[in-house]
């Protein structure tokens, strides 16, 4: 059985007089595929932007690997082994698809602008491990063809993968997605969920936002379902597709319907 990797505890988060998290309690399993789930304005988004650090919670804790993660800093976490990808993209659109890998991985290295003045060979050294390992991410991702493109031409499937393995090349033990398949295409969406796949393949823990419920019901272990901040089920898939609270809260009339005339597996 695989340990505990993240362990969300009483997590609670206000803006305001609105309660986006409340007393929010899951855990995710080391090498597992964990998704989180629920309507627009659920708190899911915030949930992920606390753990990555972005935000502070009201109260609660966020332990990875048993380290409560609440207060430190993006960067900090990042070294940890955590990284992340975002709802809206974002590459550094005037820099090559290959530049923007490396980005990556420069904040987990000790060089500094001071070491290309008085360690010149150390620096370039360094650099050279980075790109070395960024073009073997780009051949693992299918688009080493691209590496010398410029971000602001490449297609939209592209960005998404690209965006993805910026978040891979800092060698992660838990990488976290905000809804990583939206925007593509049925065969890009089919293609992504096989990386997914094969990144999860290598031991890698994936938490992912997500309203494809294809996508969703494909490759989660467990899924967390929010509904006004709060924690309404948490199951595997096929019990989510069966739990009325989940489909009355946010998979709809429609999709019980389909149920109903065995158009949905159960």
């Amino acid at each position: 059985m695989n340990k505990t990797l993240l362990q969300i505890k009483n997590l609670t988060k206000s803006f305001g007089g609105l309660v986006a998290v409340n007393d929010l309690s899951f855990s995710v399993e080391e090498k597992s595929i964990h998704a989180l789930i629920g309507p627009n304005g659920s708190g899911k988004t915030t949930t992920l932007n606390m753990i990555a650090g972005e935000l502070i919670p009201d109260s609660g804790s966020v332990l990875y690997q048993d380290q409560d993660l609440v207060k430190s800093k993006p960067h900090l976490i990042s070294r940890m082994g955590l990284s992340r990808t975002f709802q809206n993209i974002r590459l550094f659109s005037g820099m090559t698809a290959l530049e923007n890998i490396m980005i990556g991985i420069h904040r987990n290295y000790p060089s500094h602008i001071v070491d290309f003045i008085v360690n010149i060979s150390k620096a370039k050294k360094e650099e050279l491990i980075i790109k070395e390992k960024a073009i073997e991410i780009l051949n693992f991702l299918g688009l080493y063809r691209i590496k010398d493109e410029k971000v602001e031409n490449l297609a939209y499937g592209n960005q998404k993968v690209l965006e993805l393995g910026r978040a891979l090349i800092s060698n992660p033990k838990l990488i976290l997605l905000d809804e990583p398949a939206a925007g593509l295409n049925p065969s890009e969406r089919a293609d992504f969920v096989n990386l997914l796949k094969q990144i999860n393949n290598n031991g890698i823990t994936l938490l992912l936002i997500e309203h494809n419920m294809d996508v969703v019901m494909d490759i989660s272990n467990t899924i967390t379902v929010l509904n006004f901040g709060k924690k309404i089920a948490e199951a595997g898939p096929k019990e989510i597709q069966n739990d009325d609270s989940v489909i009355d809260a946010y998979l709809g009339s429609s999709y019980r319907k389909k149920k109903e005339q065995g158009e949905v597996d159960a």
